[in-house]
């Protein structure tokens, strides 16, 4: 007779199901930390976008600083040809967008690289009337940096045939507005770079300091928009001397002899807002009204404040431009 082998229960491996609850702690523990890694990501997103915004503004307004100082630099002047801060551009700026309010422009003669009629392909320097100048539109987001360049050839040009004055830009004067007119076949206007908000320039002496604005001249207040006229009547001390008053540059009366000469340098200050910004429309500040030439760098940190304080992102780039045909 066999003997009955006991049976023993086989025991189990110690593994259970997932419990309900269990699972839902788990689901909200993942999507915890989903959620921290999709705002870390954003977060980084948004460092780099920021980051190649501001870079790319950076890169532009060095551009446009490297390009205005390069026509700047061999600006011209003499009983015919004229330098001139702040011309009245209204009667020439006849379409949209409009000169931006209360902002700088400069306008000159200088040798410039034109492309040749004759020779396709080939260039030819040539003493050309050159401009810059802000134009803007909210409704539009239009804050554009313009270039006026008008070569012998055109039928408008007029550098060197009639005398300027301390209230006069007879060269400027004649053109067309046409000749403004970005729709026009006759436009002598390109586009430099679009998002520059805010543009100031101060003509500086020979001894480095603020020119003050023609409208502080002797019997000359308020008669004209000019903040600096190569043919107003003034004198400018040498870079290691002063008047007896101290002072490095003194305007003359109306009647006293044009100066015709050049300021020692000139100062470019630009602001600019990147466009991803510009398209959202924001509401940007007005530049604030020119007082004075020594004001300008507190108006331009005033204009720095209200864009922080709206929190416009803009990045501010400052040149000071050396004219080689400035007298010592």
């Amino acid at each position: 007779m066999k003997q009955a082998v006991p049976h023993r229960r086989r025991r189990g491996s110690g593994k259970r199901g997932v419990t309900l609850i269990e699972l839902i702690v788990s689901m909200g523990v993942f999507a915890l930390l989903l959620g921290i890694l999709l705002v870390t990501t954003q977060g980084v997103q948004r460092i780099w976008i920021s980051s190649f915004q501001k870079v790319d503004s950076m890169q532009t307004g060095r551009a446009v600083l490297e390009l205005m100082s390069r026509e700047l630099t061999g600006a011209l002047v003499s009983d015919r040809f004229q330098l001139v801060q702040t011309p009245r551009l209204t009667g020439l700026v006849t379409t949209p967008p409009a000169v931006a309010a209360n902002s700088s422009s400069l306008f000159w003669i200088a040798p410039v690289d034109t492309p040749s009629r004759t020779r396709p392909g080939a260039t030819s320097t040539s003493l050309c009337e050159i401009g810059y100048y802000l134009t803007r539109d909210d409704a539009a987001g239009i804050y554009r940096l313009n270039r006026f360049l008008l070569a012998p050839d055109s039928p408008w040009y007029q550098a060197g045939t009639t005398a300027p004055a301390w209230n006069t830009t007879p060269w400027l004067s004649a053109c067309d507005p046409s000749l403004f007119d970005p729709e026009s076949t006759n436009c002598a206007v390109s586009t430099v770079a679009d998002g520059v908000v805010g543009m100031w320039i101060r003509c500086l002496d020979t001894a480095g300091n603020p020119i003050p604005f023609l409208s502080a001249a002797p019997g000359l207040a308020g008669a004209t928009p000019m903040q600096f006229n190569s043919a107003a009547p003034f004198q400018m001390a040498g870079r290691d001397g002063a008047f007896s008053s101290g002072d490095t540059f003194q305007y003359l009366t109306a009647s006293a002899q044009p100066a015709h000469r050049l300021p020692g340098s000139i100062e470019i200050t630009l602001v600019l807002v990147d466009s991803r910004t510009l398209a959202r429309k924001p509401m940007l500040p007005t530049m604030p009204p020119p007082t004075t030439a020594v004001d300008i760098p507190d108006q331009i940190r005033e204009f720095q404040a209200e864009l922080a304080e709206a929190r416009i992102p803009a990045e501010t780039l400052v040149v000071r431009v050396p004219l080689t045909n400035a007298l010592p």
